[in-house]
């Protein structure tokens, strides 16, 4: 599967993604279209997070977000991006099995994975953090 086709079928930021995802920025790595779909799959977790929106505090998930935020500087300060996006791929699935996320740490986690998926963190944050509604949730993967 050659990028353009991958992008058309799955967008830049999935290519993006999962070609600083599949390991050290330095050393060359075996290609896996698998892997592409697992990019995929993160990006639409992410997304899917919007649904448990709410603006209540949650304690519950706090240590963990703060633990990630504090690794995935240090891991993009070093060119370890492939250990950033993993420690965000397990913040996005331990937040999947929590009832409610508030709105301001959603926008945190779009910080965080905007580097790495600029396109869709600056159109689930326009669509969410702005006055747009009724958008077609397709939107977000264009």
């Amino acid at each position: 599967m050659n990028s353009d086709s991958i992008i058309e079928q799955y967008g830049a930021d999935t290519l993006r993604l999962y070609i600083l995802f599949i390991g050290d920025y330095e050393q060359s790595t075996p290609w896996n279209d698998n892997g592409v779909k697992g990019a995929r799959r993160f990006l639409e977790k992410l997304v899917r997070l919007e649904e448990k929106l709410t603006d209540k505090e949650n304690d519950s998930y706090q240590v963990l977000l703060h633990r990630t935020i504090k690794a995935v500087d240090e891991d993009i300060e070093n060119v370890k991006f492939n250990t950033a996006i993993a420690k965000l791929m397990t913040l996005v699935n331990e937040l999947g099995k929590v009832d409610s996320i508030n709105k301001t740490d959603y926008e945190t986690i779009l910080k965080l994975v905007n580097p790495f998926a600029p396109h869709i963190t600056e159109e689930i944050n326009e669509i969410l953090f702005s006055d747009i509604i009724n958008l077609d949730r397709g939107a977000y993967y264009n």
